[in-house]
């Protein structure tokens, strides 16, 4: 069907159920490498893929025990990423050069995730990751301009030009993450943080977020005590929010 000629968007799905097994984790291996071949006409539009959740240490790990999968997609606009962390390098999404929706449902570290998002910083419009949490030591992609070391991050900015709405559900406090990101002002119109775990974090220290133009906001989890106050002065009035629920009301 994908060799066809054709106008009409196509939307593929690869979900593996609950069979983990090397034999069916390499003929997905295949199937993400040959559909670049397979859809000569560009129109695979939306990448759904769900990949089993697994305790077996026997596996091969994508990326280190063979060679991780390039999606080289240009044409799919939205992708949907379903997997425990150890197959985060099979999406590896520096050729999704068109892609405008990310949702990512795997526990994957800051830097893994910084590393994607600089991928698609040019593109991605919307963007859901869950689940972050900080994993010094753990993690699976390189890191741009050739650093190889699995801590570092440096003092650079990943700077998302296009995106609109960005949710993100983690496990710690998001201010390292969230500091080493900038965002267009006035396209971000959606902000969306969820904090599990204890400790309290404070909005107004998240200094690249640009609270005084996003007009949906919804921070849910353990904030400091004053963080409600601090944001609606930060919106000039315009949003009024409840910080340990999540709820929000529009002004």
């Amino acid at each position: 069907m994908l060799r066809e000629r054709s106008d009409t968007p196509v939307t593929l799905f690869v979900d593996l159920g609950n069979n983990a097994s090397s034999t069916h984790f390499g003929d997905v291996n295949d199937a993400l490498t040959r559909l670049a071949l397979d859809d000569a006409h560009q129109r695979c539009k939306y990448l759904d893929v769900t990949l089993p959740s697994t305790d077996d240490n026997t596996l091969p790990v994508p990326g280190v025990d063979n060679d991780p999968v390039a999606l080289t997609l240009p044409q799919v606009q939205t992708l949907v990423w379903r997997s425990d962390q150890r197959d985060i390098p099979m999406m590896y999404p520096a050729t999704l050069t068109h892609l405008t929706n990310l949702t990512l449902r795997t526990r994957i570290t800051f830097r893994d995730c910084l590393y994607i998002l600089g991928c698609i910083r040019d593109t991605v419009q919307y963007c859901d990751v869950r689940d972050l949490y900080e994993g010094y030591g753990n993690n699976l992609l390189p890191y741009p301009n050739g650093n190889t070391s699995k801590d570092r991050y440096g003092d650079e900015h990943t700077v998302m030009s296009e995106l609109r709405s960005f949710s993100v559900r983690v496990a710690s406090s998001p201010v390292f993450f969230m500091n080493h990101l900038k965002f267009h002002g006035v396209l971000l119109q959606t902000l969306a943080i969820e904090v599990l775990g204890n400790g309290s974090v404070d909005p107004k220290a998240m200094k690249t977020i640009p609270w005084a133009t996003i007009t949906n906001i919804t921070l849910t989890g353990n904030f400091v005590d004053d963080g409600a106050n601090w944001v609606q002065a930060a919106t000039e009035g315009s949003l009024q929010l409840d910080l340990r629920s999540g709820r929000h009301v529009q002004g």
